[in-house]
């Protein structure tokens, strides 16, 4: 039998509230030499979950479209529209959001990351553009530089996907207690997503802490079954 939503809230409550003799706040989780996630590529996709890479952007609130229908079917004419516009307002932070992602879309990393920097001076709270560029970060092999984006986004526009992308960042970079806040996070906010307890699991299983990794192992399971 599947728990409901609350009771599976007060079960993660209980699992990692820190109690003796698991550790405290102040006393880090003891592991063993980082043993981080596999370098990401630079053309791997960020929402492979066996990766422990960041999934795809969060879901942040969006600017209206620019007009540019034809950005996935011809990317070189949807740029030139964006240089046109840009080239009249060239501080528009909608249309520097948006050239930075289709440059992005186009693998120029480097200037995708021009236009979504830029584009943050302007806008600071833009979660968005912190979104596209944590992404952006982690597609580059740069886990740390995607892990402060991400943070950014969980602490200024919180989510479920916010938080899961963080954890996933910080357990490459083999920071596990941050990790498992993130996800602990996650799944407050979205108790019925399997992904979280099956990367929580994972850290437990790291540390050698078989009994709990299972009864993660498990809660996910019962969410996707």
């Amino acid at each position: 039998m599947r728990r409901s939503r609350r009771a599976r809230r007060r079960k993660l409550r209980q699992q990692w509230a820190y109690p003796n003799p698991h550790p405290t706040p102040t006393e880090p989780l003891a592991h063993p030499a980082p043993e981080t996630a596999e370098e990401p590529a630079e053309d791997v996709d960020q929402t492979v979950v066996e990766s422990g890479g960041p999934p795809a952007s969060p879901p942040t609130p969006r600017k209206t479209p620019v007009g540019l229908e034809d950005a996935e079917t011809d990317p070189d004419r949807a740029l030139a529209h964006l240089e046109s516009r840009l080239a009249d307002a060239p501080d528009d932070v909608a249309l520097l959001v948006r050239r930075g992602a289709l440059r992005a879309q186009r693998q120029d990393w480097e200037e995708g990351i021009t236009d979504l920097r830029r584009a943050l001076r302007l806008s600071p709270d833009h979660w968005d553009a912190w979104s596209k560029l944590g992404a952006l970060y982690w597609r580059r092999g740069r886990p740390a530089e995607a892990a402060d984006c991400y943070r950014r986004v969980a602490e200024g526009c919180p989510s479920a996907d916010a938080h899961l992308a963080l954890g996933k960042a910080l357990l490459h970079l083999g920071d596990l207690n941050g990790a498992m806040r993130a996800l602990t996070h996650a799944a407050e906010s979205d108790p019925e997503r399997g992904e979280i307890y099956r990367l929580m699991g994972g850290i437990f299983d790291r540390l050698g802490r078989t009994d709990e990794a299972t009864d993660f192992y498990r809660q996910a399971l019962e969410c996707s079954g």
